[in-house]
């Protein structure tokens, strides 16, 4: 089956190893965090600016 439009998609980091046992955030896990949020930034810019 072909398709009509290109598709994609974003690998995320395992968020499970932190630097500090028991802590729910740290400067591993905010980096990760900021990380995703810019590769989902940069698809939608990618997207809008090849929209038809």
């Amino acid at each position: 089956m072909s398709r009509d439009r290109p598709s994609g998609h974003i690998h995320t980091p395992s968020m499970q190893h932190f630097e500090t046992p028991f802590v729910p955030s740290d400067a591993t896990f905010d980096a990760w965090r900021l990380a995703i949020v810019h590769q989902g930034q940069n698809l939608i810019h990618v997207v809008a600016d090849h929209a038809p």
